[in-house]
């Protein structure tokens, strides 16, 4: 693993110990407070398979599915509470400086960040920056087991709020971004991400990825850093993550 920008020996202390939203119909999963939220039915890559799903799967197939997701369970968990902690003042105005200096180089490349929930760190800082340079977009849950789009948003935006009370903004055009900056639970130095459940980042970076060109940057405290966590073969890599203590890439 190369460190690059300013990333100090913290980052590889938490490696080697290994230191360890509302609801909407039809999904089940986790506020960014590690709440268990339901709706209708349970979410395919939520809790489980569906119904319909499972009864056709053999019994020890599904056991181990079972068995991905409790692991997937107690590993958000313990990264909610960190994260939870991990959060000030301090540490957002640091990340926020690492972000800025990586988006920079990418700015007037269609982007996309995100609307902070609970205890996410916010990327809106760079956001506002980078909007003068070109799109910015911000991701709307299209429905169950869809991948994202992104609407193009700016500072004056009229917003409404979306699934897991994230605000979408009310008007605007969509966009396709190059740059992603992707909010999560917890990650891994080789840039592993857990996210909450639904797999609609996977989806989508699995989309964009087959369609051209796209950085996806994780944003995260390092507090949310884990040494392993359960991974499956649709799960997406990172290109890298931004903390505030620098810039990991595998």
């Amino acid at each position: 693993m190369r460190a690059h920008m300013g990333m100090d020996a913290r980052h590889r202390q938490l490696n080697a110990e290994g230191f360890g939203n509302s609801r909407s119909p039809g999904l089940k999963g986790f506020t960014a407070d590690g709440e268990v939220i339901e709706g209708q039915k349970a979410h395919p890559q939520t809790i489980g398979l569906p119904l319909s799903l499972a009864k056709r799967r053999p019994a020890r197939q599904t056991g181990r599915m079972d068995d991905m997701a409790a692991q997937k369970t107690a590993a958000r968990k313990a990264a909610f509470a960190r994260r939870k902690e991990a959060r000030s003042a301090d540490a957002d105005a640091q990340a926020a400086a690492h972000l800025l200096n990586v988006l920079l180089p990418l700015k007037g490349r269609p982007m996309a960040g995100y609307m902070p929930i609970q205890t996410e760190i916010d990327p809106l800082p760079a956001m506002y920056a980078l909007q003068a340079f070109g799109p910015v977009g911000v991701p709307v849950i299209q429905g169950e087991g869809q991948p994202l789009r992104f609407k193009s948003w700016s500072p004056e935006a009229e917003m409404e709020e979306g699934p897991f009370k994230a605000k979408v903004p009310v008007r605007g055009a969509w966009i396709t971004p190059q740059v992603v900056i992707v909010p999560l639970v917890a990650f891994t130095a080789e840039a592993h991400r857990l996210g909450y459940g639904g797999g609609f980042y996977d989806r989508t970076l699995a989309l964009l990825r087959r369609a051209g060109a796209v950085t996806a940057i994780g944003y995260a405290y390092s507090a949310q850093m884990a040494q392993t966590l359960p991974q499956e073969p649709t799960d997406e890599p990172l290109d890298m993550i931004v903390t505030e203590l620098g810039v990991l890439s595998p």
